[in-house]
């Protein structure tokens, strides 16, 4: 599985704050579980974080992020790409956990297996 290791734990830390997740292996590299939904996925240097049509088509618009292509030909709906995300700041980091968050908490919960 290839993830950057020190931005997985940088994403443990921000999750320690906002809620328990779990982890589970997923494109790749590693997904946080968020309320039972995929919430950010860690991939080599880069996230994958769960905003929704709308939060991935403003966060696109912006040049915040690129849309998930799970395969050259398809786009993933409601995810989006952060590129480089292993080079940001933690606050900047934090807020694109925090905005996936956000929406995870609009959607129906899901069972939560342990």
């Amino acid at each position: 599985m290839a993830y950057d290791q020190a931005l997985a734990e940088r994403l443990r830390d921000i999750f320690f704050a906002i809620g328990p997740v779990r982890e589970v292996r997923m494109f790749g590299g590693i997904a946080f579980m968020f309320l039972g939904h995929m919430c950010v996925c860690v991939r080599d240097e880069e996230i994958y974080v769960r905003l929704g049509q709308e939060g991935v088509a403003q966060a696109v618009a912006s040049g915040e992020a690129q849309p998930f292509m799970p395969t050259r030909n398809a786009t993933a709906i409601g995810l989006a790409t952060v590129p480089d995300a292993a080079s940001l700041d933690d606050d900047d980091l934090q807020q694109w956990v925090e905005r996936a968050a956000d929406f995870v908490r609009t959607l129906p919960p899901k069972a939560i297996d342990e």
